[in-house]
């Protein structure tokens, strides 16, 4: 069971509507909106949303990604050069 901060949509497990804050017994109301301004977004995703992601991204990190934009390059001259005649 995930139980966001900030509900993400209105089939919320505790009956929130999208957008309601958890109410909390030691917090203030507007807690977390304030936080969410104040952290940064893998943060704040991570942490109070439960839903963390890779801080570089998804899949492939930032080298890889990189490296295959150098491959894919690579390849398109591969193609172009003499032997593409053959």
């Amino acid at each position: 069971v995930s139980v966001p901060a900030i509900a993400t949509s209105d089939d919320d497990p505790t009956g929130r509507a999208e957008g309601e804050e958890l109410v909390s017994a030691t917090k203030d109301p507007g807690h977390f909106t304030k936080t969410r301004a104040l952290r940064s977004s893998y943060v704040w995703s991570s942490v109070y949303q439960q839903s963390p992601t890779a801080a570089e991204g998804g899949l492939l990190r930032q080298r890889s990604r990189a490296w295959m934009a150098g491959a894919i390059s690579a390849a398109g001259r591969l193609r172009e050069g003499p032997c593409s005649q053959l």
